[in-house]
């Protein structure tokens, strides 16, 4: 999420009263793609090219196995990126509320599935067997960087730009820039989250 939090800072500091200009987007994935619609609405005269070396989507491209179509990545969307929602509206695709989806669900490491879960009154304690009261501090700690994160759109309807990305993220919050510096296992394991659901369930 924070990519696209990037990807439209660009809009704000662009200056629509210069000439015509000539615009370069590396890559067709959801940030590429979602930076020329909206480059394209805010300088409808710009000369706008998508580079692309593999099929376009990026991660957002179908599957298929077997008889079957699968989504390959993207295919959950969290409620509280105000982008995102309004790319699918763009697209004409409809929300889907998981919650009420009672079908089966399993945790697959390669080898083995590690948790299968039948849509059954059982499951929340298969999950707590499982991985204790660890994925509780998970979805408090990403919980904790949507908030913060969530500052951008504040920032942008009062057309705040920034220098670079450092300088978005100390704004946002001092914490997400000094996310960037360690790695993801690092930062993860300090706030209590074990090996075990980040490999199974994050990885």
């Amino acid at each position: 999420m924070a990519k696209m939090f990037v990807v439209f800072l660009l809009l704000i500091a662009v200056n629509v009263s210069e000439a015509k200009k000539k615009i370069a987007i590396v890559g067709s994935g959801i940030g590429g793609s979602s930076t020329a619609y909206f480059l394209a609405q805010l300088l409808p005269d710009a000369d706008i090219t998508v580079l692309e070396r593999g099929p376009q989507g990026g991660r957002l491209r179908k599957v298929t196995i077997g008889s079957r179509d699968y989504d390959s990545g993207g295919s959950i969307i969290h409620s509280e990126n105000i982008y995102a929602r309004y790319l699918t509206k763009i697209a004409g695709l409809e929300e889907e509320d998981l919650s009420k989806d009672s079908g089966s669900f399993g945790l697959y490491n390669g080898k083995e599935f590690t948790l299968n879960l039948q849509g059954g009154i059982l499951d929340k304690l298969k999950i707590f067997s499982h991985f204790g009261f660890g994925l509780k501090g998970l979805v408090k700690e990403t919980e904790k960087i949507i908030q913060s994160l969530n500052r951008i759109y504040c920032l942008q309807n009062n057309k705040v730009s920034f220098k670079d990305v450092s300088a978005m993220l100390e704004t946002l919050d001092p914490l997400l820039l000094k996310l960037t510096q360690h790695s993801m296992q690092d930062v993860l394991r300090d706030a209590g989250i074990s090996d075990k659901i980040q490999d199974e369930v994050i990885v």
